[in-house]
Order: structure tokens, then sequence, then C-alpha cells
């Protein structure tokens, strides 16, 4: 499925759907270079959120500055851009943004885990489990930007 918009350079925005006074919907990122992934991804999520996509890297670096999402579904293993460098850039530009990883990589916890990423979740992807993390992560603040701050030696306020 895809969705074509009339507006130039927006074709990776899936619109959200607002009824009445309603409160607008999360914004998800899915950066993934898999196009049956994001599509499929974008399938299940879009009922609730708001989804953009992105095909590598730095796709996801222009569609999180251009879109501010309130979470990144960030595939690790992109062409261009690879995720771990995406998001390196994206924790410098805002440290409290949530990320969950999803990966084919196998040994990528430990890493994750000192970058700060949030969640990391390996496919083949379990989606009541992905649905549930991705419910929590934007349910609860996550602590992870401290993680992200002495990773990329950037915590504000540090310096005294």
């Amino acid at each position: 499925m895809v969705f074509m918009n009339a507006q130039p350079g927006r074709e990776n925005e899936r619109p959200a759907e607002t009824k009445g006074s309603l409160p607008e919907k999360k914004t998800i990122l899915i950066a993934d270079d898999e196009i049956n992934i994001r599509e499929a991804l974008a399938a299940v999520l879009e009922e609730k959120y708001s989804v953009r996509l992105a095909e590598n890297g730095r796709a996801a670096v222009r569609e999180f500055i251009e879109a501010k999402p309130d979470l990144i579904l960030l595939d690790l293993n992109m062409p261009d851009i690879d995720g771990w460098m995406a998001f390196e850039v994206i924790a410098r530009m805002a440290p409290d943004m949530p990320v969950i990883v999803i990966t084919a990589r196998p040994g990528q916890a430990r890493r994750a885990a000192q970058a700060g990423i949030d969640m990391l979740l390996e496919k083949p992807l379990n989606i009541p489990v992905l649905l549930e993390t991705i419910q929590s992560v934007l349910a609860s603040p996550s602590l992870a930007w401290v993680l992200r701050g002495w990773h990329t030696n950037d915590i504000t306020g540090s310096q005294g």
C-alpha cells in the first residue's frame, strides 16, 4: 500500500485522521530499508498513530527534523547512513527522543543499552509485544537520555 500526497516532498507522510475535537495522534517514525517491513508496520500502527516513513538513516534524520515524531522505530542495518549513525545524530539533537531499535542483527542489546536506546526488539517482530512496547515507552519517560548524554558527551548542565 503506497500513499501519495498532493504536496511534493511529502510522500513519506501518512496523514493522521482527525475527527472533531479528538486529541491529535502521536507520531511514529518508522526507519527501515525494507519496504515490506515499513509498510506492514505502518498498516498496523496507523490506526492509533500518525506514521512517517524513512528508507535509510539519512531519510530518518530528515524526517525526524521535519516531523518531530514522538517515537522512532529504527532499523540498524540500512544503506547510506546506518541506524547507529542516525541514532547518534538524532540523540545529539534531541536526547530525550524515545527510540526503539528493530533489528535482525543478533548481539546488539549491550551496545544499544550503552548508547541509551529505550528498547531493542529483534526481528521477526512479535506485533503484540511491539504494540505494548510502543505504548509503554510513550507513556513512561525514560532515563535513556542520561546515557545518551554520556554517550555523546553532551549532558545538559554538565559543564558547570
